[in-house]
């Protein structure tokens, strides 16, 4: 019994490990391409100005006629309704004038057949409606673009942040590597008699530290994968492994925070659409020009037609007072326009005080980065002279570990730095972007 189940859970273990999925090497362009084509977030967009658009759709109502068809039948015995509809079916007679059948008609049915036309001619608040309408959809193409810029720097920060991860993990892998190698040295040395055990211990210990530090960045490795994963919409989440190394990127930063930025530009149209808003309300005072038209049949029988008739004309419509509605709502339209404009100059500002930061944050990481490489240089030359001198009993096994740490603390310290010079000019860019 016990047998069967350890070979059951066995069974288990080797049909889940087969159900992992394989890492997967993946370059930076290659996740882009997913990003752009599979995020959510432009999806979200997309519909957003599907909904932009339908509402310019709807301001062509001040173009076009609206037109509606009526068929209605009755049966009625009031004097003035059964006298008039006898009218437009063109049936009255002589007789029909008799006081006794006006007073107290027959019922009668009608079956009408009834065309309405409304054609708008002049109604000059509708014509902002509708650029403004226009307005929000242009709007919502540069927040789009906007999107996508931001998408693509979210998934290069991950990718870079990624090849840090993977190279932390050689340069710790390396030490463990070196590390092994002195302990080898120091459990010789131990059996002669030569070395004492808390040397050995201490060892030990580092061996141990280097191991942990190992799993920690390969749970990291992990972390950063699924978080690429979730930016290109996928449902597995393999690991992906850098087709590229971490390399210091070629710095070139403007001057400047570009105004012809794509959500800049996006929000100048937005306050367009509340100036085109607030002329709206401003000429919603102005009197409006409609024609209209009705073409309408009348039977008592609902399949013969025997009358016709129709009315044509136009009506001007002067709403004079509405109860100081119309003023507050330029009041709430000035207010609107006003708000849109403080907020770009706010956001303006922000992003011009985000990319002095992000500068000034690479020319610091530059100038750290030459100071670093330096003393990579000189702990490595240590740690050569150390370990050799350890391998023939003359350093102490705690120099050899603090020169094997100062070593890989201090390659790690370049690759962060690299890292950080990476991403300032990276968000430096996003931030000073063009459209």
């Amino acid at each position: 019994m016990q047998v069967t189940k350890i070979y059951f859970i066995l069974f288990l273990l080797a049909t889940s490990t087969f159900g992992i999925g394989q890492d997967v090497e993946m370059s930076l362009s290659e996740i882009k391409d997913n990003v752009l084509q599979r995020n959510l977030d432009i999806k979200i967009v997309d519909t957003d100005y599907a909904l932009r658009e339908a509402d310019y759709l709807q301001s062509r109502a001040m173009y076009y006629p609206n037109v509606s068809l009526n068929y209605t039948g009755i049966t009625t015995s009031s004097p003035l309704m059964a006298f008039g509809t006898k009218l437009n079916q063109s049936i009255v007679t002589q007789n029909d004038f008799n006081p006794a059948l006006l007073n107290d008609p027959d019922a009668i049915e009608n079956f009408s057949f009834q065309l309405k036309v409304q054609q708008p001619i002049i109604n000059l608040d509708k014509k902002h409606q509708r650029n403004a309408a226009k307005l929000g959809m242009e709007a919502t193409l540069f927040q789009k673009e906007r999107t996508k810029e931001h998408l693509t720097f979210a998934a290069s920060q991950l990718y870079m942040q990624l090849q840090f991860a993977f190279e932390a993990i050689a340069v710790l892998e390396q030490a463990l590597e070196t590390a092994q190698t002195n302990q080898q040295h120091a459990q010789n040395s131990y059996d002669v008699g030569y070395l004492q055990k808390a040397d050995l211990l201490q060892i030990n210990v580092r061996i141990n530290e280097l191991k942990n530090k190992i799993v920690a960045a390969e749970n990291q490795t992990r972390n950063i994968s699924d978080q690429l994963h979730t930016l290109m919409q996928n449902t597995t989440y393999p690991l992906i492994l850098p087709a590229e190394s971490l390399q210091l990127t070629e710095s070139f930063i403007p001057e400047n925070v570009s105004a012809n930025r794509s959500d800049f530009i996006a929000m100048d149209k937005a306050n367009m659409a509340y100036i085109e808003m607030l002329e709206s309300e401003k000429k919603s005072i102005l009197p409006r020009l409609n024609a209209f038209a009705t073409f309408e049949t009348n039977d008592n029988s609902p399949i013969v037609v025997n009358a016709t008739n129709y009315l044509i004309g136009a009506q001007i419509s002067w709403n004079v007072f509405d109860g100081n509605q119309r003023s507050a709502k330029i009041q709430r339209a000035e207010a609107q326009l006003q708000k849109g404009q403080l907020a770009k100059q706010k956001y303006m500002a922000e992003n011009q005080a985000e990319f002095q930061k992000a500068v000034r944050m690479q020319e610091q990481a530059l100038i750290k980065l030459n100071t670093v490489k330096l003393a990579v240089e000189q702990a490595d030359e240590s740690l050569r002279i150390r370990s050799n001198r350890f391998e023939q009993g003359l350093e102490k096994a705690s120099d050899v570990l603090m020169a094997e740490a100062t070593y890989s603390g201090k390659k790690l310290q370049e690759l962060q730095t690299i890292l950080e010079i990476n991403i300032a000019n990276l968000y430096a860019q996003f931030l000073s972007s063009e459209k």
